[in-house]
């Protein structure tokens, strides 16, 4: 599960945290690790899931666009941090999604 973290919609995304279900005890638990995996999101529904390193992304992050503000939000789950990347160059639109490679 990833949770968002925000003072206002209005503005990008603060931080986030990941949590994998403890299905023993029936819990929640948060992360600080996604085993070398990126996770692309977009808003509202989950994206997929690469081996960062293979797919030429950063490990451990997750990676979430916003189309109408045309840009991009990378958030480092081990070290905490957060980067916004303008997007001057894209397309409008009202929706965003991922193109990933496939294994042969």
């Amino acid at each position: 599960m990833v949770c968002l973290l925000s003072v206002d919609v209005s503005e990008p995304y603060r931080g986030a945290t990941v949590h994998r279900m403890d299905f023993l005890k029936q819990q929640w638990c948060k992360v600080d690790d996604l085993g070398g995996r990126a996770f692309l999101l977009s808003l509202y529904v989950f994206g997929a899931s690469c081996s960062g390193d293979k797919c030429g992304l950063r490990q451990n992050c997750l990676y979430l666009p916003d189309p109408d503000e045309k840009t991009l939000q990378i958030f480092n789950v081990k070290g905490g941090s957060v980067e916004l990347q303008k997007l001057d160059e894209a397309p409008v639109s009202d929706k965003s999604f991922w193109v990933v490679p496939t294994d042969p």
